[in-house]
Formats: C-alpha cells, sequence, structure tokens
C-alpha cells in the first residue's frame, strides 16, 4: 500500500528593509519523512514552484510532485502526494519558524531570572498538550524550544522530542542539572536533542542567581561528556556577571568540564529578572562596559584554541563587526509574533512572552476548538487581533543617525527598548 506524504509549501514575503534577504523564499514541509529545508532559489524549490503555478487541479499537481520527488531521489518510493500553500500573513511569515513550546510550570529550582513565575505553577492536562503539539508540528515549525520549567521530570518530554526530531524539526532544551538521571541523558543523547546546561559563572555568581545548582550543572556537563556527547553552557546575561573576568571565569569552567560552547542571552525585563532586579544598569551601556563585556565574550581566545562555539541575542550580535559596518548586522526585526511564537503551560499562545502585557494575545488552547478545529493554533497564528498588534509594535524601523551614514540598522529587541524608556540598548553598542 502506498503511504500517504504531505508536501506543504509556505512562500513568504519578508518585510521591506531588510537587505541581502530574497523577496520570496520557500520552505518545503514534508510530514512522514525526514526532507531537508530547501530555502532561495535552489532547483527543487523552484521546481515545486514551477509545478504549483502551471497546475491548477490537485490531482495533475500533486502527481507530477510525487513522480518529480521520486525521480530527483528525495523519494525512494511511489507515494501518494497531498500538496498546498499556506496562506500569507501580513508583516508574518505564514506559520511561525521557530516554537517554544512550554507545557509545564513544575520545577524544583528558585532562579531569579525565571520568567515562568508569572504564569502558573500546572501543566498542560495531556490531551491538551499532545493536541496544541501536534498542531504546532504541522503548521509547519522548523525549530522548536521544548522548555519553561525543568522538562527533565516532565513525563511527556521524550513523546514530544521524538516526534519533533522524527519530523526534521530542530530541537533544543535547557536544563539545569538538578535531578539528572543518566538514564535521562542517554535518551537525550540518543534522540539527538540539543541539550545545554544553564549556568551563569562560577559558583559565586551562578549560586545567585541560580540558588544551588552550581554543582548539579557541573556534573550534568560532566556526565554528557562521559556519554559522548559534549553539550553547550546556557547563560543570561545579567548586572552580577557584566564583568570580563566572569566571562573568562566562565570559559574556563567550559574548558575543565567538557561543554563544547557557551550561549549568551541577555537579560529580559521579565518575572524574577524585573523583581530581584537583575536587569543590567543602562548607565553600563553607556559608559561602554557591556560592550566590552560582549567583546570579551566573542572573541574569547578559547573560541580559536579549544574549537568552542558561541551564540549571542540577535539584538547584540552587531558586535561581531565592530571593526567593520556594525549596524549591517543588526538588519532584521523584531521576531515576536512575526516569526516566532510560543505555548505557554497556562495555555495562553503568545509572540514573546518578554513583550509588554497589552501585547500578549489572549488566546487559549485550553477550548473545546482546541478539538474540532484541527488549525486551531495555525488560526491563532494567522488572525488573532492581539498577533496583529504585536505585529505592528514589533515592526522594525530604520535608526535614521545610521541611516544617514548609509547604514541599515533596525532596531532589536522591543521589551528591552521599552524597559530603558524607548531607548534600544543595541543601537549603544555601535
Amino acid at each position: 500500500m502506498e503511504k500517504d506524504i504531505e508536501v506543504r509549501l509556505r512562500r513568504e514575503h519578508i518585510p521591506n528593509g531588510v537587505k541581502n534577504k530574497p523577496t520570496d523564499f520557500w520552505l518545503i514541509y514534508d510530514f512522514d519523512i525526514n526532507l531537508d529545508r530547501f530555502i532561495g532559489d535552489f532547483p527543487i524549490v523552484k521546481t515545486l514552484d514551477k509545478i504549483f503555478q502551471e497546475n491548477s487541479i490537485q490531482e495533475e499537481r500533486d502527481n507530477k510532485i510525487a513522480n518529480y520527488l521520486q525521480m530527483s531521489g528525495i523519494l525512494s518510493e511511489k507515494r501518494k502526494v497531498k500538496s498546498y500553500w499556506l496562506p500569507s500573513v501580513e508583516d508574518a511569515l505564514s506559520a511561525p519558524v521557530k516554537l517554544f513550546f512550554n507545557p509545564s510550570g513544575k520545577c524544583p529550582n528558585k532562579c531569579l531570572t525565571c520568567f515562568a513565575e508569572e504564569l502558573t505553577k500546572d501543566t498542560l492536562e495531556d490531551h491538551v498538550a499532545r493536541e496544541s503539539f501536534n498542531q504546532a508540528v504541522e503548521m509547519p515549525i522548523f525549530w522548536m524550544n521544548l522548555g519553561g520549567c525543568e522538562l527533565a521530570f516532565y513525563p511527556l518530554y521524550f513523546e514530544f522530542a521524538e516526534k519533533a526530531i522524527k519530523n526534521g524539526i530542530h530541537t533544543s532544551t535547557a536544563i539545569s542539572g538538578v535531578g539528572l538521571k543518566r538514564k535521562w541523558a542517554e535518551q537525550a543523547r540518543d534522540l539527538g536533542v540539543k541539550i545545554k546546561v544553564s549556568l551563569d559563572g562560577p559558583k559565586e555568581i551562578n549560586d545567585i542567581q541560580r540558588p544551588g545548582t552550581y554543582g548539579a550543572a557541573v556534573e550534568a556537563i560532566k556526565l554528557f561528556k562521559e556519554i559522548g556527547y559534549p553539550v553547550r553552557i546556557n547563560a543570561v546575561h545579567t548586572k552580577y556577571n557584566n564583568d570580563e573576568k566572569v566571562i573568562d571565569e566562565m570559559f574556563e569552567i567550559a574548558k575543565m568540564y567538557g561543554a563544547t560552547g557557551i550561549d549568551l542571552s541577555i537579560c529580559r525585563p521579565k518575572g524574577g529578572a524585573l523583581r530581584n532586579n537583575l536587569m543590567i544598569p543602562f548607565e553600563d551601556y553607556k559608559n561602554g562596559k557591556v560592550k566590552s563585556v560582549i567583546r570579551r565574550f566573542l572573541y574569547h581566545p578559547y573560541i580559536e584554541k579549544y574549537k568552542m562555539k558561541v551564540w549571542i541575542n540577535k539584538n547584540v550580535r552587531t558586535l561581531n563587526y565592530l571593526d567593520a559596518k556594525p549596524c549591517q548586522a543588526l538588519n532584521i526585526h523584531c521576531n515576536g509574533g512575526r516569526y516566532s511564537m510560543g505555548i505557554n503551560n497556562n495555555g495562553l499562545v503568545d509572540g514573546c512572552v518578554f513583550l509588554p502585557e497589552e501585547y500578549i494575545p489572549k488566546a487559549n488552547i485550553n477550548t473545546p476548538e482546541l478539538f474540532t478545529n484541527l488549525n486551531f493554533i495555525l488560526n491563532i497564528w494567522q488572525n488573532d487581533p492581539t498577533f496583529r498588534k504585536v505585529r505592528e509594535y514589533t515592526k522594525g524601523e530604520l535608526c535614521p543617525e545610521c541611516k544617514e551614514k548609509g547604514i541599515e540598522f533596525v532596531r532589536g529587541c522591543k521589551a528591552l527598548e521599552a524597559y530603558y524608556e524607548g531607548i534600544d540598548p543595541a543601537k549603544l553598542l555601535h
């Protein structure tokens, strides 16, 4: 019996003002086989698009697509294909590329940076979590963060991780290491989940922000190295570790215990970060301290010496180009509600959990409609009025000073801009 497959094509319009990007690009999604994603003018994408344009009759189009996929070697055998375009959305992609799926609010830790405390400590009911997850996977998405709280304790974690990875979705999770069991680590390794261990500096710094987790984090890093699956460190950049010496100590920890690199996420104004006063003082942006710390992070000698990898928020990534034309690196809009979305353990669906409250959609998956409308999550993304409001708010604007210099700079994180009274801190880094 022939196995049916779905091939979904998304024709996406990149908003005006973004240089060096094609006006349209295509993403191919195959529901049943792990088909690579193709972007831009890749020949397979062009051919499929041509088939779509020239064949309006569904059956004829699907037969031609099936024949082409088999002839091109993507399909090893003849299969029945169902193909269609996802409808376009103004000021956003037709479906999100990134999904932050946070099904559980249960966590043994008391991290000061935690934003989840603004939600609830509840966990989505299993049938609600499964249905919303399945719909999200089929939208389609291409990158998923399975997170929210300590998912090493979430019973459906591997069910969701396995399904996402089998569908070719890049899947990552950050853990504290608290309560980590070897069996869990080996299962994550065998599936290929991208694991990061949360660690904000040496013990005296980390245990301010993440009380009592330093030892567990170090043991987790060592365990993953021992089982042949080394991981990266995940750190939140706050006022406590905004210091070049702390950055040096973090790289030393990575080298000592076997981490392959460090991800540094700048602290956002939400939940515990606000209540516990962890935000970096604006003065540290103005006086150049933040710039020096991030420069040290991005150009640390251990990166080349020990082949480490680093990642940093897009709103400060412009520092990679400090010696050239820095603004060009930040030539993007805020992702919130335009490229990414979140599904949270309280049932709310949002474009970005860090945005001001008036821009958090009130759409909730705890409704019978989730089970009667198979496109319920997609409809929220495409039609929810608050998402349209978010997109208007997060739409990029050109920096007038840079424009006069012939450099295009689109402002970065809107949550940070709101916190710092309308001044985008990324603007101060170049």
